[in-house]
């Protein structure tokens, strides 16, 4: 079970989820006592505009990146090819 969790491609996903449930589980006061408060507009407003900045973060760190990889994509292509084309054309 440790590989499984601590290795590969299920690394990032059991990562993910811990994060998540220590979030719910902090949102979510599952020991209240009968009448406590459990979620009021204040936390939901909070954790609706925290993952709202962490989506916007995340797409524009990404728009960044494809930027920058499309640059490098396109100019390996056309070194490829063009080195292609001129040694057709030399000879």
């Amino acid at each position: 079970m440790k590989n499984v969790i601590a290795w590969g491609k299920n690394k990032y996903f059991m990562t993910f989820m811990a994060m998540m449930a220590i979030m719910m589980i902090s949102a979510v006061s599952a020991m209240a006592a009968p009448g406590d408060p459990v979620a009021d507009t204040a936390i939901v407003d909070a954790l609706s505009n925290s993952f709202t900045s962490l989506k916007l973060t995340a797409i524009a760190a990404l728009t960044v990146i494809a930027q920058i990889a499309i640059v490098l994509f396109s100019a390996i292509y056309a070194w490829k090819y063009g080195k292609k084309v001129f040694k057709i054309v030399a000879n």
